[in-house]
Order: C-alpha cells, then sequence, then structure tokens
C-alpha cells in the first residue's frame, strides 16, 4: 500500500526538504493547491499546510480527515497554539529552520506508522463485555449484540477510555486510522447507531459533549 504525504502551498526549501526526506519505500509526497476530500488522495498519513488562518483552516481539515496535521504559519504565539486546540499536530512558524520541521514531520510520521499495540483481553464495562479476540460484545445474560466490525471497534475504544472526553478527531484517528479521509460526521453517525443498539440494562451511556465529543460512562 502507498501513503501520501499532502504539501499545501509550503515554501519551496520546505517542499524540497520535505520531498528528500520522506519520499521513501511506500511513501510519495504531493503537493496540492489547495485541500478537500474529493481531491485528496486515499491514505493520507500527514498533511503539511501553509495556513493564514491557523485555526480556521484547521478546523477546516478537521472536518474531513483525522491525518496528522503539521500547520506553518507568521501568526503570533497565542494562534498557533489555538490551532494545537483546535486540532492541528503541530504548530510551528514558517521562520523556523527547515530541519525543525522535516523533523517534526518524520516523528508524527514514526508515531502513526508505529501505533501503540491494543491490548487483547476483555474490556469489561457496566453489563457489557468486550473480546477484541472474537470480536463479540455481550451484556450480562450472555445477549450478543449484533454490531458491525466498525461499530465494534467504536465501541471497544470508547469503553476503554471510560470517563474520558474524547474528540471526534481523536476517534478518527484512533478507530478509522490516521489515512482516513471523509467527513468526521461518521463519528456522530455510528455513535447513534451504537446508542440504538446498546441494550437498556447495559449500565452505560454515552455522553455527548456539544462542540467537544464524546464521553462514555459506565452508570451507578
Amino acid at each position: 500500500m502507498t501513503f501520501a504525504v499532502v504539501l499545501i502551498h509550503v515554501p519551496e526549501d520546505f517542499a524540497v526538504a520535505l520531498q528528500r526526506s520522506l519520499a521513501i519505500d511506500n511513501r510519495r509526497v504531493l503537493a496540492l493547491h489547495h485541500w478537500s476530500s474529493e481531491v485528496a488522495p486515499k491514505n493520507v498519513c500527514l498533511i503539511v499546510a501553509l495556513a493564514h488562518s491557523p485555526v480556521a483552516e484547521t478546523l477546516s481539515f478537521r472536518r474531513t480527515t483525522a491525518a496528522p496535521l503539521i500547520v506553518l504559519s507568521r501568526s503570533s504565539i497565542a494562534e498557533r497554539a489555538a490551532a494545537l486546540d483546535a486540532g492541528a499536530d503541530a504548530s510551528l512558524d514558517l521562520g523556523d529552520p527547515v530541519v525543525l520541521v522535516v523533523a517534526q514531520a518524520n516523528a508524527l510520521l514514526r508515531r502513526n506508522e508505529n501505533p501503540i499495540p491494543r491490548s487483547a483481553d476483555p474490556v469489561v464495562a457496566g453489563k457489557l463485555t468486550l473480546d477484541p479476540q472474537s470480536h463479540r460484545a455481550t451484556c450480562a445474560d450472555k445477549t450478543e449484540l449484533h454490531i458491525s466490525p466498525r461499530e465494534f471497534d467504536l465501541l471497544l475504544f470508547l469503553a476503554a477510555h471510560s470517563g474520558i472526553v474524547l474528540r471526534r478527531d481523536g476517534l478518527l484517528a484512533a478507530v478509522w486510522g490516521p489515512q482516513y479521509v471523509g467527513a468526521t460526521n461518521t463519528v456522530d453517525v455510528h455513535i447513534a447507531w451504537l446508542r440504538q443498539k446498546l441494550p437498556a440494562n447495559a449500565g452505560v451511556r454515552i455522553t455527548t459533549l456539544r462542540g467537544v465529543g464524546y464521553r462514555f460512562d459506565v452508570l451507578d
């Protein structure tokens, strides 16, 4: 499988250095004039983008992709920090040395190409038992939930992080993978399906935090 690093309006000196460093093995580096899920290649493993408005442009990216994102800008430190809160993985000054941008790109690629292995042990939450090895979800009375493989992965991730607020882009990266390109509302759709399929006696609840994300709660 071939993965793509996408550069958007990146200055030539940065682009040349990134191309030289990152175009290895099964990875290619592409330059686009603008980003959209329609024109973006599949299997995007990293985006490096020059942004005039770091926060607004980061939010725009996060509506369609969970791929690792480096934002380059001339904006203030406060604006660059706000871009991180909006979902960027790195927010660098356009005046930073090229070598720093390349090193940050390589760090993000290593992090996402070598993910932390998930535990194979069953996860128990409320009266639910989720078994990653058999991909089965059962309730206390051994009733099996009829959910899709993707719904199982989402429910497993939520249950394993019970009580923690999870952002939509984080859920996309964890469950769909960092190369996912598509609308973030796919998370909302799958959450809605899970809510319909969770038994009333499961002893759990998926709570929506408007504008933030979701939290999986175990009920007393």
